[in-house]
């Protein structure tokens, strides 16, 4: 294992070397700048320690839950209230990478740290100074040293809400042979898809994979819009009551490009179309206002927006967690991450509020999701962007046709709920009883 862990720190140095102006724009972006890198390094504020010996002393369990970035945690939200619901005596500390995904996980009230660094000398000082007992990794983040040093402390580590994309499980298997001692420390996987399921067995003793549904479906139920009344909110933006809102969310850099050539050539037939461009990374919002410049329209940032709204306004989102609460207001949603190859985006939350979708076909990040939603006809997807101008003529002209998406939409979400509470009670093997490691 020593050969390996320097192995892994050598691989992860060369990584750092080509990652840090990444790091360097992060720690800009965070709040505290000073924090995001003292805990990168795995040095932790005193009150966050002295907290964690303090339930230490009185016998409480420390579970920490890994999620990357905003979706993840997102994502997270309902299995982590339900964890804290069902385990009120233990501890939940979360960490993130990103600071967008900071932000998201202060509100749900728990420890919250920067993911640290995977140099086995920070992973060691880490793990002695919180000594988790159990630790949750979203999706597929598997940092090799973090996951090898915890085994070898015999702390449990699973993958919740698991998923493994084609190319993901591909380039594992090159590796395999660095990997596989890595997946072997793995105690559980639970899954979203029997497609996932599949995947991760192939890396990890099939026995320990275990197929739990996606959690993205239930994250709706953390947080139905606080805005009841779709007028209401078009109002106070600005828009008026007869104006089709047109919704590009969680956009990438191109998207918005094809975006504004449909709009400015539907803008002609449909004078009433207004468009929101939400982008992934608010902080794309000035390139984005150039774009919108270079064809002739105005660009009016969501953080400055004061009423009216003009016609030739494209209200562009530069804050975060305003999503879900404009997707009520839209007629019709595009979903982005999906014109490029990024993957795709979550298309859950414009699904249950019954919005008509149009997506690229670049979505395996959310396949299982997306095959879902176009079996039981609740989808719209186009092969590529210069589709994107036709399919949207279709569904501005066909109201029935928009409606007839929604309700399918909502049906397939509603279907699928259910997947956090199930993570829950598997989960409890472990926290009720002490000696899970030996039966897993």
């Amino acid at each position: 294992m020593f050969i390996r862990i320097l192995l892994f720190d050598f691989i992860f140095f060369v990584f750092a070397l080509f990652s840090f102006p990444k790091f360097l724009l992060r720690s800009k972006q965070a709040e505290d700048g000073n924090r995001y890198w003292n805990e990168r390094w795995g040095k932790f504020e005193p009150e966050i320690l002295s907290r964690i010996q303090k339930n230490k002393k009185q016998g409480k369990k420390l579970i920490w839950i890994h999620a990357v970035s905003v979706g993840e945690v997102l994502s997270l939200k309902v299995f982590i209230h339900q964890l804290k619901q069902q385990f009120p005596e233990s501890l939940v500390l979360i960490s993130t990478t990103t600071p967008t995904g900071y932000k998201v996980a202060e509100s749900l009230d728990c420890i919250l740290i920067y993911f640290p660094l995977d140099f086995s000398f920070v992973i060691r000082r880490v793990l002695k100074a919180l000594k988790p007992d159990l630790i949750l990794l979203a999706e597929k983040e598997i940092w090799p040293n973090f996951v090898q040093l915890a085994h070898q402390q015999n702390i449990v580590v699973g993958i919740v809400n698991g998923r493994m994309s084609e190319d993901s499980l591909r380039g594992y298997q090159k590796v395999g042979f660095l990997m596989k001692p890595i997946f072997n420390s793995v105690n559980f996987c639970l899954v979203q898809s029997e497609l996932d399921f599949k995947r991760f067995a192939q890396l990890i003793t099939e026995e320990k994979v275990k197929l739990m549904g996606n959690m993205k479906y239930d994250q709706i139920i953390s947080g139905i819009s606080s805005v009841s009344n779709s007028n209401e909110m078009k109002t106070s933006l600005g828009f008026s009551l007869g104006d089709q809102i047109l919704i590009a969310g969680s956009t990438h850099e191109k998207e918005e490009k094809f975006l504004l050539e449909a709009f400015v050539s539907l803008k002609k037939e449909f004078p009433n179309l207004r468009l929101l461009l939400v982008p992934r990374h608010p902080e794309r919002a000035e390139v984005i206002s150039e774009e919108v410049t270079r064809v002739g329209l105005k660009p009016k940032l969501f953080s400055c927006a004061v009423s009216p709204i003009s016609a030739e306004d494209i209200l562009i989102v530069d804050q975060i967690g305003k999503l879900k609460d404009l997707y009520l207001m839209s007629d019709i949603v595009f979903v982005g991450g999906s014109l490029i190859h990024h993957g795709g985006q979550n298309p859950i939350e414009p699904a249950y509020y019954e919005k008509p979708i149009l997506t690229g076909p670049h979505v395996y990040n959310f396949h299982d999701v997306y095959q879902q939603l176009a079996m039981n006809d609740a989808v719209q997807m186009i092969s590529d962007h210069s589709l994107l101008e036709t399919r949207l003529r279709y569904l501005l002209k066909d109201k029935k046709r928009q409606m007839e998406l929604g309700r399918n939409a909502k049906a397939v979400v509603e279907r699928l709920q259910g997947s956090s509470q199930k993570h829950v009670e598997w989960i409890e093997k472990f926290v009720s009883q002490p000696q899970f490691v030996e039966k897993v």
